[in-house]
């Protein structure tokens, strides 16, 4: 065998095959020159060529030029596969008489050099590469604006439930009954401040730190209530608005003096005997206040009703005073002009309690009026502001008062007792409880209270009996007074009473029925 590295033959001596090989080898040797190796070194003999090619630990005990680059490292895999390839069929391409790679090798080096070339792409490939990018991006900016989007929705979302609940507590907090009458207006008529209680009425008034509004309203005497609420609308930029909004009251109050108040009580009377009378009765005015003031619930208050009945007793008794004595009730009045100025209601029709309070009675069946009778006025202005107040109130206790069920009790006794660090509140808590069993009034239990003030002194008393018997009735000769006075009444507790006490208190049966 010829070594192919240490052979001193010319290239022309030498067969075509070898020359042909040797030009590939010389090119493959170009490319790894940097490894210091030659092909020769690598292969030693041309017998083993083939062996040595194809045999991996040959391919593997080949050290590739180190190099810092991708093309480097990527020309010399593109030349070692070259001369493997060629090695293995020596005479591939020899038929045309015209080695067909040597080509392929030198564009190989030159890619190898500088780079893979790309091919060269088309205007339409372009075009659809640049629509495609575009499209890739337009999705991108798309998922961007949705998550932005996103996470202001979360945040207006807690801002707007932030500024919901701020808003409830504010609104919660101006119902209450130190703030509440800060929002309250009260409108009174300008002729009920002129007269005798206008005053008084002012001053009370301006005590509640209300608001004052001086009308002129249809009724004479009129007072009405109005509240200023706010409301909060959510706008289209998300943002809560807060809305001053004013309610007026459906309470009102008609203040109106003896004077006027007893010729309708006197119509009425009149009406209801079958005769015409051509004045206005009660109950015509109370049906005109109510459709004039807007279906609102409409309180007289009376002023000077007890000094009209004490002169018309007066006047009575001096009328009966003179028919005893044969003297004219007429010129018994002339004589005495000093009175005549203070009888102001002399004049009027003649009306006794009964039969006012039977008026009354129509009136509040009717159309559910209620009439209070105050004299003084400062008890006219202290009604007034009474009412005032309870107007003022009445949103905070009816959302206190709202149960949470329809079965709820809202009564005050079944709604429970505060029990306070020191005790307090206990002896209320075992009233409630003993007013659970069947017919036991407040009396009851605070006469059982009275001997035993708490269960476990009750306990303790059937403790010290001798037997069942006398501990179910232990309780039957306690005594239960009612009323005061000469219409005081008194009862025993009774041994049946008793006797469920007494199962209630020791029994540990948990289904039986007291």
């Amino acid at each position: 065998m010829i070594d192919i590295s240490s052979s001193d033959e010319s290239d022309d001596e030498l067969p075509l095959w070898k020359r042909v090989q040797l030009n590939r080898g010389q090119s493959s040797n170009k490319c790894h020159s940097g490894s210091g190796r030659t092909l020769t070194e690598i292969v030693p003999n041309q017998d083993n060529l083939h062996d040595h090619v194809r045999n991996k630990e040959v391919t593997s005990s080949v050290k590739l030029p180190k190099s810092t680059g991708s093309q480097e490292s990527q020309s010399s895999k593109i030349s070692l596969e070259y001369v493997t390839s060629s090695i293995d069929d020596p005479l591939d391409g020899m038929s045309s008489g015209v080695p067909t790679k040597t080509s392929t090798s030198t564009d190989l080096s030159q890619a190898s050099a500088k780079g893979v070339k790309r091919k060269k792409r088309s205007p339409e490939e372009i075009q659809r590469q640049r629509e495609q990018a575009l499209v890739k991006k337009l999705e991108r900016d798309k998922k961007k604006e949705e998550l932005a989007r996103l996470r202001d929705g979360k945040k207006n979302e807690k801002q707007r439930e932030a500024d919901h609940r701020k808003a409830l507590r504010e609104a919660h907090k101006a119902i209450r009954p130190e703030e509440c009458m800060k929002s309250m207006t009260v409108s009174v008529d300008q002729s009920l401040l002129e007269g005798r209680c206008g005053s008084q009425i002012l001053q009370k008034l301006q005590e509640l730190t209300c608001k004052v509004s001086v009308d002129q309203p249809p009724i004479e005497g009129a007072i009405t209530w109005s509240r200023l609420s706010a409301e909060q609308n959510l706008g289209h930029d998300i943002q809560l608005d807060s809305l001053q909004k004013t309610i007026q009251e459906i309470e009102s109050l008609v203040i109106i003096n003896i004077e006027d108040f007893v010729p309708l009580v006197h119509a009425s009377l009149q009406s209801r005997l079958g005769i015409t009378v051509e004045s206005e009765t009660l109950i015509e005015h109370a049906s005109q206040s109510i459709a004039t003031l807007g279906g609102k619930t409409v309180t007289y208050i009376v002023h000077g009703a007890q000094q009209y009945f004490r002169n018309s007793k007066n006047r009575h008794q001096r009328n009966f005073r003179s028919a005893v004595l044969g003297e004219d009730p007429v010129g018994n009045t002339k004589k005495k002009g000093k009175r005549k100025k203070k009888a102001g209601s002399d004049d009027l029709p003649n009306v006794t309690r009964v039969q006012m309070e039977e008026v009354l009675v129509d009136l509040q069946l009717q159309h559910s009026c209620n009439v209070h009778f105050r004299e003084a006025p400062e008890s006219v202005a202290e009604i007034i502001a009474m009412f005032t107040k309870a107007v003022a109130e009445k949103p905070f206790k009816k959302q206190r008062d709202k149960g949470t069920f329809s079965f709820h009790v809202n009564s005050e006794w079944a709604g429970g007792a505060k029990v306070s660090k020191d005790g307090g509140g206990l002896i209320k808590v075992w009233r409630q409880q003993l007013q659970q069993f069947k017919n036991v009034s407040p009396e009851i239990a605070s006469a059982i209270i009275s001997q035993y003030p708490s269960p476990q002194l009750l306990l303790k008393g059937y403790e010290r009996c001798s037997s069942t018997k006398e501990a179910e009735l232990l309780l039957q000769d306690i005594v239960i007074r009612r009323g005061e006075g000469v219409l005081a009444t008194s009862r025993r507790v009774g041994p049946e009473l008793s006797k469920r006490v007494y199962k209630q208190m020791t029994s540990t049966d948990e289904t039986m029925v007291l």
